[in-house]
């Protein structure tokens, strides 16, 4: 059994998703870029469509690795995993749990890569 990449990368899709459709929210958005401020309705359409396409990457990833059986159940696991650490930092860190998804981005686009799922 060999290390693959794949697995990293909807890990980190799956963040960043939750992270851009958390941004689409008045709350969330305050928090990353100080209160009263609240994100344009063409800004929170883009957010909200960034999300929905990091979380379809991620469970492409994961398909991609393991197929469909077990790719589903390991994507809802990376999903409960996601929104799980997003809503703690949101929690006690909200600027730096927002600010976060830019280099989970980039991680999950360096292990796609990698892992020569979607290449």
């Amino acid at each position: 059994m060999s290390f693959s990449w794949a697995p990293i990368a909807g890990i980190f899709f799956a963040y960043a998703g939750f992270a851009a459709l958390a941004l689409a929210m008045d709350r969330h958005y305050a928090d990353a870029f100080g209160r009263g401020e609240s994100p344009s309705p063409r800004l929170r359409r883009v957010m909200q469509t960034v999300g929905s396409i990091g979380l379809c990457l991620s469970l492409a990833m994961l398909v991609a690795h393991s197929g469909w059986a077990l790719g589903t159940l390991y994507w809802l696991g990376v999903l409960t995993l996601a929104a799980l650490t997003l809503a703690l930092l949101l929690a006690y860190v909200p600027r730096l749990g927002l600010w976060a998804a830019a280099p989970s981005a980039a991680m999950a686009f360096l292990a796609s890569l990698l892992s020569r799922t979607l290449a």
